[in-house]
């Protein structure tokens, strides 16, 4: 089920949400390699495909990442996170059209 955002967030918030959630998990360092192989400017216009690369680079770590993603995602719309939502889910819910 999709709800409404509280407050709509531009592609800019959303990715500087995605990177401070990820940032907390694998470092700075870490993480500018991995947005190499999996770049985050994906996430917004096909979030399937980055949930693919993220599972390509982290294996079956991508799941405990990309629900951190989307959590953070959803608190920086004023949401609170939607147990069982998709990356897709969420990108349609928070994003500015």
């Amino acid at each position: 089920m999709i709800m409404m955002a509280s407050t709509t967030l531009s592609n800019d918030q959303i990715l500087k949400a995605m990177h401070t959630s990820m940032t907390r998990s694998l470092g700075e360092v870490s993480l500018a390699g991995m947005d190499f192989f999996a770049d985050p400017h994906v996430a917004l216009d096909n979030p399937t495909e980055y949930v693919r690369m993220l599972q390509g680079v982290l294996g079956s770590g991508a799941e405990l990442m990309l629900r951190d993603v989307i959590d953070a995602v959803y608190r920086e719309a004023g949401m609170e996170p939607v147990p069982g939502s998709n990356l897709k889910d969420c990108m349609t819910t928070v994003r500015t059209r």
